[in-house]
């Protein structure tokens, strides 16, 4: 999955790729196509400079791609690859010259992300930890603790890369054995491993050149007719692996790709970088076979009827001469070769149909057609049904989506902050803490929320919500603390996150000296299914000082066998059950519920209290906290404060008493 997002976020470079290869190419035809010396000369510098830089790209995303899944920081993954593949780079260009460094560089370009990656994973695994915790960001934390393992990983990465290179070396010029094979048995070879390296994304022409050399394409199958001439002519239709006969299987099939569509004209003069990688055939279980058995019948087939006389091959051909043309040239003007080069794109086409149709009806409801009978109708009645299911359920994907999109776009327009509601102690009427509730301030002075957070949430950025809320929040107590005010708040954050180990470490790392102010409110109905990890970590955190409560209780399936198992010190009812108090079923199930709280100990807080008669109702059940628009709504930081001087915060004796 990794290296197929690659290659796709890649395909402009490979569409730009190809359009400057095809100016290069038909610049060597400046006797037939008159170009703009100047403008040429550029458009050549582009593309080698492209060329030489392209294998760094690839290397830098496929790294952060391949990291990402891994669990590791993208950005080091990727810029630990491109740093290790530009360092082999160099080290083989001082040892080997340019033009094997270069040719290495593409070679070790694909693989050098996976080399760095799982070596990396290897090498932390055993490897200790320079800094724990320290009050550092876990970000910068972490990069620390990187860089030992990262050393490591580039040494063994390189000492490695160098003995392949070495090898590579050794293979150069006529000291390779593939040399003094029959040339029949050269040109099997070439084009199995060329097309199999392309097949891995990699660029298997340049790279078996990089081994072999070109002298094999040069030698003669007939006169003075060459083995390049005889693959551009009669085998490589369209490029590798002869992908015009893919595009023409299409055609036959009338399910033409839109790759395909794009791709066509290039195809037309053998560049097939955007149908290899875009349709795609690389990894492509379907089609790698066929890509690599047609060039060799091909090929075997044409050097037989080749060199046997049976068409005339008398002119050497360009590689990007498109066919019809390229066999014109090749047969010296005679309608045998144009004749056989037709049936050979079809017998490519021919090869192709069967694998493409397996590819394009690799689907539940026709994997079903082939085994039940129409009297079977039901079975696939059933995987009908479950498509729809599939098209309902990624509908629904789509949605959280674009609703998240919505929510990143609203964020993006203003500035994530917390607002404080207060919550009132029923005793003393005065200020026993606050509430931290996410907002979103935008230009003008708008401010919005939280509607946003369920969509985040939705879409599984709920963990990095909750970590941004206990770094703004200790943020802000700390601002408060500078001013001689010191509340007790309350953070909302999900089960599921507590279920973290890493979150959990998190919290006490930076909460710190404010453990004995902060207190974390766990949504009821949000528990994880792994609920004995969820309460060793809460156990962890009464340890650290942070004290924990259950909030909208009553709001979920209301697990009362919760509240034995966890260590926590409040419950808070949800606010819909106070809305129901109206009826007398309502009034009874708030009132036994207050009451079984309390004989629990728990301390028992009502939300949503915004009326006197609520404020009256929730006293004669008992609740010690009331929390509500009755006494206020949320506020800003500095109103916050301001609210808790005016009217006395529970403990400080009455008014608080604010530092100069």
């Amino acid at each position: 999955m990794a290296i197929r997002e690659t290659f796709i976020a890649l395909l402009p470079f490979y569409i730009a790729s190809s359009l400057l290869e095809f100016w290069v190419s038909a610049a060597d035809l400046s006797t037939v196509v008159p170009l703009w010396r100047v403008v040429n000369l550029a458009v050549v510098n582009l593309h080698d400079c492209l060329t030489q830089f392209f294998p760094l790209v690839v290397s830098l995303v496929l790294g952060a791609t391949l990291a990402k899944y891994k669990n590791m920081d993208g950005l080091q993954g990727g810029a630990l690859s491109a740093f290790c593949l530009h360092l082999i780079v160099f080290m083989l260009r001082q040892r080997y010259g340019e033009d094997f460094a270069l040719k290495m560089g593409a070679l070790f370009g694909i693989f050098m992300p996976f080399l760095v990656v799982y070596t990396l994973l290897l090498v932390q695994a055993y490897a200790p930890r320079t800094l724990h915790d320290v009050g550092l960001s876990p970000l910068l934390t972490r990069s620390i603790n990187l860089i030992c393992p990262a050393v490591v990983t580039v040494a063994l990465v390189h000492l490695l890369l160098l003995q392949v290179a070495q090898v590579f070396a050794s293979l150069q010029g006529q000291h390779n054995p593939i040399l003094h094979l029959p040339l029949v048995l050269q040109g099997v070879i070439r084009v199995c491993v060329a097309n199999l390296l392309w097949s891995f994304g990699l660029h298997g022409e340049n790279l078996f050149n990089l081994v072999v050399g070109k002298e094999m394409l040069q030698q003669t199958v007939v006169g003075d007719f060459t083995m390049a001439s005889l693959l551009n002519s009669f085998v490589l239709f369209g490029g590798a692996g002869g992908t015009l006969s893919l595009l023409l299987a299409m055609v036959l099939r009338g399910r033409v790709s839109a790759i395909g569509k794009i791709s066509a004209p290039f195809q037309l003069f053998n560049i097939n970088e955007i149908m290899v990688y875009g349709h795609p055939v690389v990894f492509n279980p379907y089609l790698i076979l066929p890509f690599l058995l047609f060039p060799v019948i091909g090929f075997l087939l044409s050097y037989a009827v080749v060199s046997s006389g049976w068409v005339a091959a008398v002119h050497n051909v360009q590689w990007m001469m498109p066919v019809g043309l390229s066999g014109y040239v090749a047969g010296g003007g005679r309608a045998s070769a144009i004749v056989f080069q037709i049936a050979m794109l079809l017998l490519g086409a021919l090869i192709y149909l069967p694998f493409l149709k397996l590819e394009q009806q690799d689907s539940m409801v026709h994997k079903l057609e082939k085994l039940f009978s129409e009297e079977a109708r039901p079975q696939l009645d059933i995987a009908n049904a479950a498509e729809m299911r599939y098209a309902i359920i990624y509908k629904k994907r789509l949605t959280i989506y674009s609703e998240a999109m919505q929510a990143i776009d609203l964020l993006s327009a203003g500035r994530m902050c917390l607002w404080y509601q207060p919550k009132i102690d029923v005793r003393t009427a005065q200020v026993s803490g606050f509430e931290a509730l996410l907002r979103v301030e935008l230009r003008g002075g708008k401010v919005v929320g939280p509607a946003f957070v369920e969509k985040l949430e939705a879409a599984g950025y709920s963990d990095a919500l909750n970590a941004w809320v206990v770094q703004e929040a200790v943020r802000n107590l700390q601002a408060w603390k500078e001013l001689g005010f010191a509340p007790e708040v309350s953070l909302n954050v999900t089960a599921d996150f507590l279920a973290n180990k890493d979150s959990v470490a998190n919290i006490i790392e930076r909460v710190g000296g404010f453990a004995g102010q902060v207190k974390l409110e766990m949504l009821e109905s949000s528990f994880s299914h792994d609920f004995q990890k969820t309460q060793r970590h809460v156990d962890e955190l009464s340890r650290a000082g942070i004290r924990l409560s259950i909030d909208d209780f009553g709001s979920g399936y209301s697990n009362l066998a919760l509240l034995n198992k966890l260590d926590i010190e409040a419950i808070k009812i949800d606010r819909s059950l106070l809305l129901d108090v109206s009826s007398e079923r309502g009034r009874v199930l708030y009132r036994e519920l207050c009451a079984l709280i309390r004989q629990l100990d728990y301390e028992l807080v009502a939300e949503g209290v915004e009326t006197e008669a609520d404020a009256a109702f929730v006293k004669s059940c008992g609740v010690k906290v009331i929390q509500g628009w009755l006494y206020s709504r949320a506020l800003p930081l500095q109103q916050a404060m301001e609210y808790a001087v005016q009217r006395g915060m529970v403990g400080s004796g009455g008014r608080v008493a604010l530092a100069a």
